[in-house]
């Protein structure tokens, strides 16, 4: 990035404002300070088939069996569509916005290793930034061509004239649990106890609220308090706060108080509870539809990879974020057996809607916008129609 882009990208950042993102909830990792390139392959990924496979139908969620039960993703709608093709003759030059990497990068940046997104045309760039509302503000800028983020900040732009649309969610499950004091048991006993959350009004407060609401709970008997992302586990085990939300990376630091216990898993009880989605300028998809459809079988294609080679996965994500290989490969394969990752960039009009419905509950958002405004559901189809539907 020339000094002349990197100084009008930081003015452009610095008007973040916090949204809502289930990716901000604390998780540990160090931040990459460059995005990864591409390795040697160390494995051919699956070529694409011209063939669309018949969707079969979702099995139904199970209840949550503390931070162990798989949830299944929802999958799209059946429907005939031309297959996404690479493209051809010089890669397209792509750049595509995240987070910052975490225990989750192996799946994150897949599509950028092995060859995967040069097998499709495109020349993928990795750009990791620390906050959606900064990766927000780029994709609406045209700094970069798409971001993989929580859909509470495109939702907004989108309110306010950007042309942006959410196309898939391949890393749309949410990794959650409901951490609580081993004599809370059902959300019930959440009512005239006290909740952490990393800031008012941030995820770990907008899911409880959710939850309050699908059980019918006064939302106003439930003391939330804001202890910072980095404060939500140390305060539930130094006993300031009865319950909170957090991944599942954090089982064993928790679990290990004999104190607390997972109440519940957030992908059972909210399955249309969106961790993010990933998110297109409406400019590119009129312009450039066949990178676009490409790119997404890239991403994809690196999605259904890392599930197939999860030493591969923690590998990308020690490159990435560091830590431990025992401890990396735990958190890949915690994703892989709950099913989190949608393998076949699944995103509905369902789940769209119903975050939607958050953001006016929250007074974020003044009303539901049609499903055709903010979505373009038929890029996750012809990725079907290339890659076929993924079996487990």
């Amino acid at each position: 990035m020339s000094h002349l882009k990197r100084r009008r990208f930081l003015q452009f950042a610095l008007g973040g404002a916090a949204l809502l993102g289930v990716t901000a909830c604390g998780q540990p990792a160090a931040s990459p300070t460059a995005a990864p390139k591409a390795a040697a392959p160390t494995a051919p990924p699956a070529k694409p088939t011209a063939a669309p496979a018949k969707p079969t139908a979702a099995p139904a969620a199970k209840p949550a069996e503390k931070a162990a039960a798989p949830t299944s993703a929802p999958k799209p709608a059946a429907a005939t569509a031309a297959p996404a093709k690479p493209v051809a003759g010089t890669p397209v030059a792509w750049k595509h916005g995240v987070l910052t990497a975490k225990g989750d990068a192996g799946f994150y940046f897949m599509a950028a290793e092995h060859g995967i997104a040069q097998k499709w045309g495109i020349n993928l760039e990795m750009v990791p930034i620390d906050s959606d509302a900064t990766v927000t503000k780029a994709l609406v800028a045209g700094e970069i061509d798409s971001a993989d983020i929580s859909v509470a900040g495109p939702l907004s732009a989108i309110e306010e004239g950007a042309d942006i649309k959410f196309i898939g969610g391949p890393m749309a499950g949410i990794p959650h649990m409901l951490w609580s004091r081993k004599d809370m048991t059902k959300p019930q006993d959440l009512l005239g106890k006290t909740v952490g959350t990393s800031a008012p009004g941030a995820l770990p407060e907008v899911i409880v609220r959710a939850l309050a609401q699908k059980y019918k709970l006064d939302e106003s008997k439930i003391n939330f308090v804001a202890v910072g992302a980095s404060g939500l586990v140390p305060s539930l085990i130094a006993g300031k706060i009865d319950a909170v939300m957090q991944s599942f990376e954090f089982e064993e630091q928790i679990m290990a108080t004999g104190q607390h216990h997972a109440m519940l898993g957030f992908a059972e009880e909210l399955p249309n509870m969106l961790r993010g989605a990933v998110s297109v300028s409406g400019k590119k998809l009129r312009d450039a539809p066949e990178a676009v459809a490409a790119f997404a079988a890239a991403d994809t294609d690196g999605i259904r990879y890392a599930i197939k080679n999860p030493e591969a996965a923690a590998d990308l994500t020690i490159k990435l974020a560091g830590g431990e290989k025992s401890d990396r490969l735990k958190v890949i394969h915690g994703f892989i057996e709950r099913k989190l990752p949608r393998p076949d960039f699944g995103l509905t009009e369902q789940d769209l809607n119903y975050m939607q419905q958050q953001q006016v509950a929250l007074q974020r958002q003044k009303a539901v916008m049609p499903i055709d405004k903010i979505a373009d559901l038929s890029v996750q189809k012809r990725v079907i129609a290339a890659l076929g539907e993924f079996k487990w």
